[in-house]
């Protein structure tokens, strides 16, 4: 008589213990994950920025140490002091500029899947960093900063003010573009991660955003931690002058 030989298998039981443990672990895990490829995209912006700032020194070195202008676009020190030196915006300089292809420092990880839709034509497919509009603005002539700035030299960068930062990205025909130039003291020209507008929520983590200062160091701040400089306290105040470069508010 010959026996007969059983194979071993799981019962459905037992299959759905199996996918239920999975499904925990996955839910577990995957919260985790996303915080990790966060912060990875994080760091990737920082050392974008410093890259910048990298380029930023090498341009002053090659043009008397006047740093990178932001003329040919709107707000702060843009147009009117600038357009008789320079009409481009300083991305235009960069020769970063010419190469349109993701991945280059230009580019923040992050913004390309928290920023959505975004405007493709021109310059604003090719940034998602901002200049701060404010260095170099007239000192002798604070009522009219806006008409006199002076040209910015290495002098004018130091620890304290900001140099580049995320850029924002504003609301146009229904697509977010983004700005070259960078104003903190108008949420239309506030870092995108600020959440003006197209950001979706925690795509930075805290929705902080990134800013490289004169000595290239890189730092973030949260929209609460800026409100919290722009008050009306005389040290706060200071504070926020010396982060921002601004002669008046």
């Amino acid at each position: 008589m010959k026996s007969v030989r059983r194979h071993a298998s799981f019962t459905l039981i037992e299959l759905l213990v199996v996918i239920a443990i999975i499904a925990i672990l996955a839910a577990l895990l995957l919260p985790a994950l996303k915080q990790a490829k966060l912060m990875a995209n994080a760091a990737a912006c920082k050392n974008n920025l410093k890259q910048i700032a990298t380029w930023g020194f090498m341009y002053a070195g090659d043009y008397d140490e006047i740093l990178p202008t932001e003329g040919g676009t709107y707000g702060g020190c843009g147009v009117a002091g600038y357009t008789t030196i320079s009409n481009t915006t300083w991305v235009e300089k960069c020769e970063y500029m010419k190469r349109v292809d993701a991945g280059t420092m230009l580019h923040c990880p992050q913004a390309a899947t928290s920023v959505a839709p975004m405007d493709t034509g021109w310059i604003y497919s090719w940034n998602n960093y901002g200049l701060n509009f404010f260095l170099g603005a007239s000192k002798s002539n604070p009522g009219d900063w806006w008409r006199t700035p002076d040209l910015p030299k290495l002098k004018n960068l130091n620890e304290k003010k900001h140099w580049f930062a995320d850029a924002s990205a504003a609301p146009w025909n229904g697509k977010a573009r983004f700005s070259t130039g960078l104003d903190v003291k108008q949420q239309l020209f506030q870092p995108w991660s600020w959440g003006y507008a197209y950001n979706k929520a925690g795509s930075h983590p805290s929705s902080t955003a990134n800013f490289i200062y004169g000595d290239s160091h890189v730092d973030t701040m949260t929209l609460l931690q800026y409100r919290s400089i722009y008050n009306n306290s005389a040290n706060s105040y200071r504070e926020w002058k010396n982060f921002t470069g601004s002669p008046n508010r």
